[in-house]
C-alpha cells in the first residue's frame, strides 16, 4: 500500500544513523515490524507474568535483524 507519511527530520535522521538503515522505506518497514513484536511481546508477557517473555521475543528479533 502507498501512503505518504510527515516524518520529523531530526529523528529519522537519528533512526538512520542508529540503525545504519539508509532507505526510509526500509526504515519505516522496520520500526513497523519492531513495533509488532514487542506489542506481542508485552501481551506475552502481560498474559504469563513473565517478563523474561518480553526479553525472549526482543532477542529472537533483533537476532534475526543481524542476520539480514
Amino acid at each position: 500500500m502507498r501512503t505518504t507519511l510527515t516524518i520529523d527530520d531530526k529523528m529519522l535522521e537519528r533512526a538512520k544513523e542508529f540503525s545504519g538503515i539508509s532507505e526510509n522505506r526500509k526504515l519505516v518497514h522496520r520500526a513497523m515490524e519492531y513495533i509488532i513484536v514487542y506489542e506481542k511481546a508485552m501481551a506475552r508477557a502481560e498474559e504469563t507474568g513473565d517478563i523474561n517473555d518480553v526479553r525472549k521475543v526482543l532477542r529472537k528479533f533483533f537476532d534475526k535483524v543481524e542476520d539480514d
